[in-house]
């Protein structure tokens, strides 16, 4: 077993012990796994989005701590994250929007807060967009697709070209600003996280008119907290 793999049984089986259960929507080869807690009836619907190669797992002390302050968080893990399915053919970036689009659709019953961190954020940001109506607050953290130059999307996929542990090691330099002891040893973990076929389709299906405008940002019509933070 891989050692993400083994981190995501291990997270899944804390998670249960308070309260949070996983779930699957979909058919098989196509399912999503979700992560489902239910806290107090008073609070808000809450949804939390995670980011390119990564799984709710990771946001597990976030999802402890929000759990009992919501009617009900849901977690879902994009299709080939996590315990997800990896459909076939590959998705491209706008199937796997238009895949979670369902999945939320599918839960909700009414207007949510809703969290997205990285590719999870712009996720996010796009269904605010075309579903004003079901969003009663927007949280994005660090949210992908910012314009940039072509020199800069350049830059930025070849630094999530992560083939070698080395050059995990060296995307999480680039990611953390103030690096522990320990991250010195994660290049291998983001190396399992990033070097698979469907995070280069996700890249390769993207492109300059992906990215959003200042007009967009403007439009948003929910109450938005952008963070923006030196570490991720």
């Amino acid at each position: 077993m891989k050692l993400s793999d083994a981190f995501m049984v291990a997270t899944r089986m804390r998670l249960r012990r308070v309260g949070i259960e996983s779930t699957w929507r979909g058919p098989v080869g196509d399912r999503t796994h979700i992560y489902v807690g239910r806290g107090e009836a008073s609070g808000p619907p809450c949804v939390v989005l995670h980011g390119i190669g990564s799984n709710a797992s990771t946001y597990a002390p976030l999802l402890k701590r929000l759990a009992p302050l919501t009617s009900t968080l849901w977690a879902p893990e994009l299709a080939g994250h996590g315990f997800s399915d990896v459909p076939q053919p590959l998705p491209s970036a706008s199937d796997l929007y238009a895949s979670l689009c369902m999945t939320i659709d599918d839960l909700i019953e009414e207007p949510i807060l809703l969290i997205g961190t990285s590719l999870g954020g712009a996720m996010a940001l796009n269904y605010a967009l075309d579903r004003p109506d079901k969003i009663a607050h927007l949280v994005l953290c660090s949210p992908a697709g910012a314009p940039m130059s072509d020199t800069g999307w350049s830059q930025l996929t070849k630094l999530f070209d992560v083939r070698t542990d080395e050059d995990g090691a060296a995307f999480l330099r680039q990611l953390l600003h103030r690096p522990r002891w320990f991250h010195r040893f994660g290049g291998g973990q983001v190396r399992e996280m990033l070097d698979r076929p469907l995070v280069r389709r996700l890249f390769s299906s993207t492109n300059a008119e992906s990215f959003f405008t200042a007009d967009d940002v403007k439009a948003l019509t929910p109450p938005t907290l952008f963070i923006w933070g030196k570490s991720e």
